[in-house]
């Protein structure tokens, strides 16, 4: 069973249009896609994915643009996080992984992150 298998009920009741999940705690987002069983007791949020742009932009397309940049930049960041909360734990309990396979798989997931923030942060 799918994430989205448990979720796709309440999401047609509250009449979403594109919903998304994200963790509850760090607000990565959730592959729906992903088993149920990695989430097991984990709190998640269900939101409607399509926000309005922000009225400060205006009708400014290249502030649009700049704005929406930054949000894909952000998700990016929150999708990288998703990866440890997702993969890289329940992996890890799963297939008793050695750790120089452990570290070659997920290694790369906190210095991109940190680039990430960087470019966010300026």
């Amino acid at each position: 069973m799918q994430v989205w298998d448990l979720v796709a009920p309440l999401a047609a009741e509250l009449r979403l249009q594109e919903p998304r999940l994200y963790m509850a705690e760090s607000g990565a987002p959730v592959d729906s896609s992903a088993p149920a069983t990695l989430l097991d007791g984990e709190p998640l949020l269900l939101q409607e994915g399509q926000l309005p742009w922000d009225t400060r932009s205006g009708t400014d397309v290249r502030l649009r643009i700049v704005e929406e940049l930054l949000s894909s930049e952000k998700d990016y960041c929150h999708t990288l996080k998703t990866v440890a909360d997702l993969y890289e734990k329940p992996l890890r309990k799963l297939l008793s992984m050695e750790k120089e396979d452990y570290k070659s798989l997920f290694d790369w997931v906190e210095p991109i992150c940190s680039l990430s923030k960087m470019v966010i942060i300026k």
